[in-house]
């Protein structure tokens, strides 16, 4: 908001140049992050299965 009124009472027409491109880029920016679809739910990997692991002693 500061920046467009800075570049709008500003003489110079460059700078307002930038400013209404720069404001037209935000607004498509915009645009395309609130049009844009959420990503696909990832699949979850399967459980682990347990380790086939023998059992060792207890040492005393």
């Amino acid at each position: 908001m500061v920046l467009c009124s800075l570049t709008l009472l500003t003489g110079s027409a460059v700078f307002s140049g930038v400013g209404v491109g720069l404001a037209a880029l935000g607004v498509v920016l915009a645009g395309m992050a609130f049009f844009q679809k959420p990503d696909a739910p990832k699949a979850e990997a399967p459980p682990a299965k347990p380790a086939e692991t023998t059992s060792t002693p207890a040492k005393k």
